[in-house]
């Protein structure tokens, strides 16, 4: 009671304070108590002598008196950004002792524990973000750590991997974008149902087609294709054909078969590389091409807007246009150069 009646006072420069308990046992207690009732991060406080103090310490140690004024030193906010749309935000002390920072697996083979996580996943969930590794790992730490990364629009459920196998997290989802706290680091995916489409191009220039693979209702996806659509190398040359197929529900790493003639390629389906890349087909001609998918005749033709392209129509990938969705699903934005890799096979 007497440490309530007889507060130390934690005050900031600006002039901003609050009363604090004087009988609290440890410099490290009174600061917790500054923080809530600051709402706000403290890095240390400074004591009456003007020294920094060390959080172990007893009151009685760091000479610490009721009536004291300490002054607390802000601890900011600090948001990184670690390219792929990926960012994490946390208090700057974080960021100098622990260093921590976040890689893009390249496949799901990378996850740890994969077949488990395969096994706990909801019915017609795959991956709708990237694969991301959180290090250091084993280290819990003192504030929490918020990362966000891009989803697909049906992603509603995020996976951490733990000692005892893979577990759901608490996320908050807005925009095709989700956010995460952590208090260590770990594996991390966010999953959900997603359906595809197929949409043909074709090199006017040459006998070549090509066919792409992304999510259905995707903007990002639509984004990441016209990446691929203005690089000389992946689809520049080429031109959209319609119409644009449903291809319905897939498993990740499934085989989409395409077939023409004898010869026969298969896709293999990677839910958090999209959009995919066919190698090159067999045009027929300079307007259209005819492929097997799955077992189904499909015709893709030059469409009449690409035929006679207007002044203000350059893109072969701004007006696509997709059949009816079966789904729910939007890609995650990838850089260009992560995005010609996946599509490698294609050329």
């Amino acid at each position: 009671v007497m440490g309530v009646l007889d507060p130390v006072f934690v005050a900031f420069l600006s002039g901003r304070s609050c009363r604090c308990n004087s009988a609290h046992a440890t410099v490290q207690d009174l600061k917790e108590e500054a923080e809530r009732k600051l709402a706000t991060t403290i890095e240390h406080l400074i004591g009456p002598d003007m020294q920094p103090l060390n959080g172990a310490m007893t009151l009685q140690e760091a000479n610490i008196l009721p009536g004291n004024i300490l002054t607390a030193v802000l601890d900011p906010v600090v948001l990184k950004d670690f390219g792929h749309g990926i960012s994490m935000r946390t208090a700057q002390s974080v960021f100098a002792e622990y260093g921590p920072k976040i890689d893009v697996l390249e496949d799901w083979k990378d996850l740890k524990d994969s077949s488990s996580l395969q096994k706990v996943l909801p019915p017609g969930h795959v991956a709708l973000s990237q694969l991301l590794r959180l290090s250091p790992e084993d280290v819990a730490f003192p504030k929490p750590v918020e990362v966000e990364m891009p989803t697909c629009v049906g992603a509603e459920s995020v996976w951490r991997s733990s000692a005892t196998g893979w577990e759901p997290l608490g996320a908050k989802f807005s925009d095709g974008r989700v956010v995460v706290a952590l208090s260590h680091f770990c594996d991390l995916v966010a999953t959900g149902p997603c359906g595809l489409k197929a949409v043909g191009f074709i090199d006017p220039n040459g006998a070549n087609a090509k066919v792409a693979l992304l999510h259905v209702a995707c903007e990002s996806c639509q984004n990441s294709l016209e990446h691929l659509c203005s690089d000389a190398d992946m689809l520049g040359s080429f031109k959209k054909c319609g119409p644009s197929v449903p291809l319905g529900t897939y498993r990740h790493d499934e085989d989409l078969q395409l077939r023409q003639g004898q010869e026969t390629t298969n896709l293999k389906v990677r839910f958090h590389r999209m959009p995919q890349v066919s190698r090159k087909l067999v045009a027929h001609s300079a307007s259209r091409f005819d492929v097997e998918i799955e077992g189904d005749d499909h015709q893709f033709e030059e469409l009449r807007s690409e035929a006679a392209p207007s002044a203000t129509s350059s893109n072969p990938a701004s007006d696509l246009q997709s059949a009816p969705a079966t789904s729910q699903g939007q890609a995650i934005p990838a850089a260009p150069a992560a995005m010609a890799s996946d599509a490698s096979t294609a050329q």
